[in-house]
């Protein structure tokens, strides 16, 4: 593993992209869910699953920060919203790198009025403002990478949407610089909406193939959602 051209990388899923998806970084041999690009960097990515749908574009200034925005479908309502992440931690061992960031964001919802009834207040609303806030960490080497997310997001009167990502991929062989890298990746994401008493669980089976500066996943959820990302990368 380059360390010297690692230490200039930084994370981007969404997240959930996710997936989502969740922002992305290149290395000469891989690319995984990150939410800060390399300094001068820019990404643009793009998620679907089911019904949520999901497009964002975030530039780093510096190889610390990520700033952006996301243009989303929720629950069958659009959401804009603009996003700003940082690095905390970062550890670069022999093998094996880690990060560790946070992230948070603000925006406005239109939403429906027959899907915006406000159970405290009687009030219907069409639409409201969002915010957001996040924590991800991942691990990985040439060949296995992990993630780990958390966000919430809070609507107008402290509504809350509350979603979790846990993610595990495999690479079967290391590929050369100039080769495409095929990943096996499962997915599991437990997710709960206010006033749900439960929370809500998707396992989603994909495959990613990355080159050079593009990426591809494509999969399908346990419960029949299909689920395609993408994401392109480009450089100063």
């Amino acid at each position: 593993m380059n360390h010297e051209r690692l230490k200039f990388l930084y994370p981007l899923r969404f997240g959930g992209f996710s997936l989502c998806l969740i922002g992305l970084f290149v290395s000469p041999t891989r690319a995984n869910a990150h939410p800060v690009v390399f300094a001068g960097g820019t990404a643009v990515m793009g998620h679907h699953q089911g019904k949520e749908v999901g497009f964002e574009v975030v530039h780093s200034p510096s190889y610390w920060s990520g700033l952006g925005f996301e243009l989303s479908r929720h629950e069958q309502t659009p959401i804009l919203m603009g996003k700003a992440t940082g690095l905390l931690w970062r550890g670069n061992f022999p093998d094996f790198q880690s990060n560790f960031y946070l992230g948070a964001g603000a925006g406005y919802r239109w939403g429906h009025k027959d899907k915006m009834w406000h159970t405290q207040t009687g009030h219907r609303s069409e639409n409201a403002p969002v915010y957001q806030w996040s924590a991800d960490w991942d691990g990985e080497d040439r060949q296995i990478y992990s993630v780990l997310k958390y966000s919430e997001m809070f609507e107008k009167w402290d509504t809350r949407h509350r979603k979790a990502t846990a993610r595990l991929g495999f690479a079967p062989y290391k590929a050369k610089n100039d080769e495409p890298t095929f990943w096996g990746i499962v997915e599991w994401t437990p997710e709960k909406s206010h006033g749900n008493q439960n929370w809500e669980h998707e396992v989603t089976p994909l495959v990613r193939i990355f080159y050079k500066n593009a990426l591809v996943e494509v999969g399908g959820s346990l419960s029949g959602k299909f689920t395609f990302n993408y994401m392109f990368h480009f450089f100063n």
